[in-house]
Order: structure tokens, then sequence, then C-alpha cells
């Protein structure tokens, strides 16, 4: 009976977490991975948005100045 309920909470887990090898493919740079949810100029100088990148990790950034390269700051969360 044990292992029929600790398979059957691992089967969970492994069904909500994010996948680990779709994780670990995720971009080094924030910054950079942003570009592909919010283009350039997209967000306002002081904008903080939130959202899923398409590698499954969170990322945060906040919009920095118009056509300065670089002025956006993201993290991965």
């Amino acid at each position: 009976m044990r292992s029929l309920v600790f398979l059957s909470a691992l089967a969970i887990g492994l069904t909500l977490a994010p996948p680990v090898v779709q994780a670990q493919t995720c971009p080094r740079n924030a910054t950079r991975a942003s570009m592909q949810m919010w283009p350039a100029g997209s967000l306002l100088p002081g904008q903080s948005v939130t959202g899923t990148h398409p590698c499954g990790r969170r990322i945060t950034c906040i919009g920095g100045r118009p056509n300065v390269i670089g002025s956006r700051s993201c993290s991965w969360g």
C-alpha cells in the first residue's frame, strides 16, 4: 500500500513539475531571452512584467529607456 501511495505521489509530481530537461535549455542571459516574449520597445520605462519563457522558466523584467540598448533589466525567477 505504501508503494502505491509513493508511486501516485511521484506521478503527480512529475506531471505538475516543469520538465527539468526543458528548463536546462533556457538561455543564460535573461535580458536576451526576454526579447522572445517582449520585443524591443514593448515595455514602458520602469514597467515590471513577469512571465514564463518558452523554455519553462519564469522571467521578470523592468523596462528601460526607449532606443537605449541594455537599459532593460531582466532576471530568471
